[in-house]
Order: C-alpha cells, then sequence, then structure tokens
C-alpha cells in the first residue's frame, strides 16, 4: 500500500471530542497508514483519528467541532483539510482492502 510519506505535516492535534459517527478501520502502524486509510475508506471524512503513540486504532471521524488541543487526552487527529493539495491527489489513486468494521 501506498503511503502519504508527509502526512506528519497535517495538523494534527491532541483531542478526543469529535466522535460522532465516528468509524473505526482497524489498525495502523503510523500516522501516514491512518490517513491514507481514512482517504480510502471514507472519502467524506474530515479527520483521521488515532492514539497519540502515532500507531493503533484508526479512525475516520465526519465532524470537526473542536480542533483545539487537549493534552493528555492521549489521542491525536489529522484535519484532512490541512494536507497539500498533492498529498490529496496523491490518495485518489491508491486501492486498500481495509475492511470497515
Amino acid at each position: 500500500m501506498c503511503e502519504i510519506s508527509s502526512a506528519e505535516s497535517c495538523n494534527w492535534f491532541e483531542t478526543r471530542l469529535n466522535i460522532e459517527n465516528e468509524i473505526n478501520l482497524g489498525p495502523a502502524s503510523s500516522r501516514s497508514e491512518c490517513v491514507q486509510m481514512v482517504r480510502d475508506s471514507c472519502p467524506n471524512a474530515v479527520i483521521a483519528h488515532m492514539p497519540g503513540l502515532g500507531y493503533g486504532d484508526c479512525y475516520c471521524h465526519f465532524v470537526a467541532n473542536d480542533m483545539n488541543n487537549h493534552p493528555g487526552l492521549g489521542w491525536s487527529s489529522c484535519l484532512l483539510s490541512s494536507l497539500t493539495e498533492e498529498e490529496r491527489d496523491d490518495t485518489e489513486d491508491v486501492i486498500d482492502n481495509t475492511e470497515v468494521r
């Protein structure tokens, strides 16, 4: 699977407040992989979300009510609109067989 190499340039926030209607896509080994999984499986998502460690279960989020940092929550969210146009375009050609749970 092709990964977005610069997902670290995404605006990542420490928050766990935008969880309404979230979809768990399963484990991701990196922030880049999580962003890729969300872009492939949830084209209408606005946030890629995962543990602050940078690996673990990856989620699609569809609302961005609060994108302020909330230190200590242990979860990181990437506002997908903060990806560059090139990063967003790169995900369109990738096929991922990630099962939505």
